[in-house]
């Protein structure tokens, strides 16, 4: 079974308890979920905008406590190289927390699960790249 990765819009969801994300995630054992550490950033800083945000920060505190936060490493520097070369070639562009969140879920194997329609254009361009959007029904 594969492992996801899931885009900060879906931890918005999760926050927010979308009765679909709630649904999909109790159908996952923990261990297969994952965050990335860019999105990790992006998690953070919104946080720093709403410092008095308590029950948010709680909120996020006990997602982070429960999914495995993966590191950006050289490989996944690698494959963002090619992923935005290969973009550019295309002549297509991405937002740059977007090619690196696609470039995680791609040196990581794993299904980029989010709700940004941006990633649609990366069907068919990068083999093996696969995107779920939980916040719809199936």
């Amino acid at each position: 079974m594969s492992r996801y990765l899931l885009d900060t819009n879906v931890i918005s969801h999760i926050l927010r308890r979308s009765p679909f994300i709630i649904d999909r995630l109790t159908r996952l054992p923990i261990e297969k979920l994952m965050i990335s550490s860019i999105t990790l950033a992006e998690i953070q800083f919104g946080l720093a905008k709403r410092p008095l945000a308590t029950k948010l920060r709680i909120g996020v505190e006990e997602i982070l406590k429960r999914v495995d936060i993966v590191p950006f490493g050289k490989d996944e520097a690698k494959h963002h190289g090619l992923l935005r070369a290969g973009l550019g070639k295309a002549g297509l562009g991405l937002a740059p927390f977007d090619a690196l969140t696609a470039a995680h879920a791609i040196a990581a194997d794993a299904v980029l699960v989010s709700g940004d329609k941006a990633f649609d254009k990366l069907h068919g361009l990068i083999p093996g790249f696969i995107i779920e959007n939980w916040s719809q029904t199936e």
